[in-house]
């Protein structure tokens, strides 16, 4: 099924089962079908499962256009009022989750009955309100710390790829 937003990209997505929905979006460079298991156990439980590709990914159109997390925040309040969904899941995996947390910094939560978010915190550094952010970074070691632990990391790829090496 084909989906035109305001600005004019075409989105894809599936639309099967009945009962409370859940969309789902995946993480870049995904495409919908990786959430086939998911989308036939969702059915079978009495979901109705929108699976959607977002915008340049699986068989949505490629577009230049509206590249922000806002603007796929903003796609999928689109979606859900074309589809005339008042509440819903949420199920994304890492970028795909993000645009959730894109979409509930816009709109809030009032439609969202759950989130399911796989891979990706809804907050990268840690504050008083979220201990969980990435790495232990808060705004008062980062980016020193963030900075480290790139150094750290670089380092181990360089001994990695020194090991695999055939002279």
């Amino acid at each position: 099924m084909e989906f035109l937003t305001s600005d004019g990209v075409q989105l894809e997505y599936t639309d099967q089962g009945a009962g409370l929905p859940v969309l789902i979006t995946t993480g870049y460079a995904g495409f919908k079908e990786i959430w086939h298991q998911q989308v036939k156990a969702l059915t079978n439980n009495g979901y109705r499962v929108i699976n959607l590709d977002r915008r340049n990914h699986g068989r949505s159109q490629a577009t230049a256009k509206g590249l922000r997390m806002s603007r796929q925040g903003k796609d999928i309040a689109e979606l859900l009022d074309y589809l005339k969904i008042d509440r819903v899941n949420l199920m994304g995996n890492s970028m795909g989750a993000s645009v959730f947390w894109a979409y509930c910094s816009l709109y809030g939560d009032a439609r969202i009955n759950k989130i399911i978010s796989v891979d990706q915190s809804p907050k990268m550094i840690s504050d008083e309100t979220w201990p969980y952010g990435l790495l232990d970074l808060d705004w008062h070691n980062f980016p020193k710390e963030a900075e480290k632990k790139c150094m750290v990391l670089k380092q181990l790829c360089n001994e990695l790829t020194m090991r695999h090496m055939v002279f």
